[in-house]
This record gives C-alpha cells, structure tokens and sequence, in this order.
C-alpha cells in the first residue's frame, strides 16, 4: 500500500502511533532511571509504615504503565479515535513555559526559604496562572502545603532540609 493511497486522517493516525510509541518508550526508560536513583533515597529499616521511597517508587511504577501502554498501543499503529492533536504555540508560551520555570524556581526556593514558604508561594502562582480564582485562590495553597507537608515529613518521614536563610518552620515548631 502506498502512502500516497492513505487519507490525511490515516498519514495522521499513523504519525501519532509513531510518535506515541516513542513516547511511551521514553517514559520507560525515565521511569526506569528514576526508580533506580530512588534506591538512594535512605530509609529506616526499623519503622514498619510508608519509607521515602515509597511515594517515588510508586510515581515510576505508575509513569511505567502508562509508558508501556502508549508503547504498545503506538507499536500496534493505534492510536486515540479522532486524535487530531496539534501544538499550540500559544498554550505552550502561556501555560507550559511559566509552569517549567516555576518548577525551577520552586527547587531555588526551597534552597533559600525550606518547604512552607516555597510551598506557599509557588502553588500561589501555579494557581493563579491556571486560572483558580476566589475563595479556592486563598485556600488552595495553605492546604495543600499543610497536606503534603503531612504527607511526606509526617507519614513518609522524609527528612526536611534545612533552609539557607529563612524556614518558617523553625518558629513554628519552637511554639
């Protein structure tokens, strides 16, 4: 069969299963390396609940799946029903562009000021660039702080780097 033989919707079908597969292959090996760098993360052989690395280990089991099932699906040339997904410059530039860098600017943060206030901070932007509004603007940031903090410091015990030069946490725990 010749490619010239093929509607525009099978060249695009096509495309998509190629690219998909890729994907789905990358994903794989990131979640493969990830998984692997997470056996670094130390845990306390004595305490029988949640370690470190659970929370990791379970995120590259998850990116695992779903990178197989994309692989598999793209190496059989399927792909979704009525994907016409293209790249939209102007998503990528006001959504996806500021997110990256906010994501940078998060690990700076910790650095500098620990988890609470980066937290903070940092989920007030993300907020606000995806559009969350009202009373969901003022109390989406401190619980999902409050949350995760529980999450990983309190449940996972994960040990929670100093900060540089200023940690709220410091005078929280001294009350």
């Amino acid at each position: 069969m010749n490619t010239s033989d093929l509607s525009s919707s099978d060249r695009q079908a096509r495309k998509t299963a190629r690219h998909d597969l890729a994907t789905g292959l990358a994903i794989l090996a990131l979640a493969g390396f990830l998984f692997i760098e997470s056996l670094d993360i130390p845990v306390d052989l004595e305490d029988a609940g949640l370690s470190a690395r659970f929370f990791p280990q379970a995120i590259c089991g998850l990116m695992a799946v779903l990178g197989a099932i994309l692989a598999f699906n793209g190496a059989r040339g399927q792909s979704a029903p009525d994907d016409k997904t293209t790249f939209d410059g102007k998503i990528f530039i006001s959504k996806v562009l500021p997110l990256s860098v906010l994501s940078f600017a998060y690990v700076w943060l910790f650095q500098l000021f620990g988890y609470t206030t980066a937290t903070l901070i940092t989920v007030y932007i993300g907020s606000y660039l995806f559009g969350v509004r009202g009373k969901a603007f003022l109390l989406l940031s401190p619980i999902m702080s409050l949350l995760f903090y529980y999450l990983f410091f309190g449940l996972m015990g994960v040990f929670e780097p100093p900060a540089e030069i200023f940690d709220v946490m410091v005078y929280l725990k001294n009350l």
